[in-house]
């Protein structure tokens, strides 16, 4: 597995070129798509996180292969990622995740769900709680329940659940768009599982992990 610190290259007339981009989640998954050698039979085998640096896009990936093809826009730096882990370590972490719940075969966004299990919009707007204290609880509760299965345990104290974000996308000659939601996780957690830790590094939380979700990065503490 690889790790690569994608950036765009410091050039002017790119800039247009790097907006347009993050402005549409689907061509932003296209474009790092483009990015590695093209294999006709691969399917998706990368996960990444975006982010803006300095007012230009960075990206961050975990890829089976490594990302080659710059194209004269990009400055991709990339490393082996066989990350050294033991049971009972700390790390702080950062993660975008698309939460979803499974009912009758479908799935919906936690915060959605959370407001139609307590009635949100039949309660009176003076008693009515805070979006962000549902997002919070609702995105929390959603991780705690898969920390386990990931191989690691939350230190609840330290979880910031926030930037609760819907995206609309339109892939090219399409009449139907793609929506999709966004929470952002901050805090630490202490590795339970070894080998379920690494995978959950390697392949992603979650299980909606296109367009930018489900990519776990780690700090050692």
């Amino acid at each position: 597995m690889y790790f690569s610190r994608i950036t765009i290259q410091p050039r002017a007339d790119i800039n247009q070129f790097a907006s347009e981009i993050c402005q549409n989640s689907y061509k932003e998954h296209q474009t790092l798509w483009n990015l590695f050698e093209i294999d006709p039979n691969a399917n998706r085998d990368f996960i990444y996180r975006y982010e803006m640096r300095q007012g230009k896009p960075s990206y961050y990936v975990v890829s089976e292969r490594p990302p080659t093809n710059g194209h004269g826009i990009w400055m991709i730096e990339t490393k082996e990622y066989d990350p050294k882990i033991s049971t009972g370590q700390k790390f702080s972490f950062v993660l975008r995740a698309n939460p979803v719940v499974t009912k009758n075969g479908k799935k919906h966004d936690v915060v959605m769900a959370e407001k139609h299990r307590i009635d949100y919009k039949n309660i009176p707007v003076s008693t009515r709680p805070p979006l962000q204290q549902i997002v919070q609880q609702a995105g929390e509760k959603w991780l705690i329940q898969r920390a386990d299965d990931n191989g690691f345990s939350i230190e609840e104290e330290f979880v910031s659940v926030d930037r609760y974000q819907l995206h609309e996308s339109f892939k090219p000659k399409s009449k139907h768009s793609i929506r999709f939601s966004t929470i952002d996780y901050q805090g630490v957690l202490k590795v339970s599982n070894i080998d379920k830790f690494q995978k959950t590094l390697l392949n992603g939380l979650g299980k909606s992990k296109a367009f930018g979700c489900g990519l776990l990065l780690v700090k050692h503490l």
